[in-house]
């Protein structure tokens, strides 16, 4: 007599237990596809994070640029330029052709913004017209004070003719 030994029963499977095992599976599916798109959305939204950080702190930069650093030997030159742009040539060279009379030629005008001063080189035939003209504008605003500097006698032209040389100080 032959016995037969089974030693691997054969069991079917519970039908609750494959409907669970595929539900588990669903929803781990879902579970991972849920967390795959809030991880897509994470990432998107720190590098936003960082470009719009990028962008405040080029707009600051910008808007708070780093001081430059000047030598001050350079610093009092560009004053001393800009002093030299604020003479009032208008006002200056309007009062210089009010007073001028015939036979005065003015050569020269040189500022010095820093003494509020302004030497002026004039030519004339005589010497009184002259010394009129200077103490004229020395009387006449905007200028308060004559200081005579220099005085030539050239020849223009084959005639002889003084050259005078005067420092004029203006009111600031």
């Amino acid at each position: 007599m032959k016995l037969r030994i089974n030693f691997a029963t054969r069991q079917r499977l519970s039908p609750w237990l494959c409907l669970a095992t595929v539900v588990a599976t669903g929803w781990a599916g879902w579970v991972w596809i849920q967390y795959s798109a809030v991880s897509a959305e994470l990432t998107r939204t720190q590098s936003e994070i960082v470009k719009v950080a990028d962008a405040r702190a080029r707009r600051t930069r910008a808007m708070n640029p780093e001081p430059v650093r000047i030598a001050p030997e350079r610093a009092h030159a560009i004053n001393a330029a800009i002093g030299q742009l604020n003479v009032p040539w208008l006002e200056l060279t309007e009062a210089l052709e009010a007073q001028r009379t015939e036979g005065i030629t003015l050569l020269a005008m040189q500022p010095d913004a820093a003494h509020s001063s302004l030497l002026i080189v004039a030519e004339a035939d005589r010497a009184d017209t002259l010394a009129d003209y200077a103490q004229r504008l020395a009387t006449h605003p905007p200028f308060r004070s004559y200081v005579p500097v220099k005085q030539n006698q050239v020849t223009a032209l084959g005639r002889p003719r003084l050259q005078l040389s005067f420092e004029l100080g203006w009111a600031s």
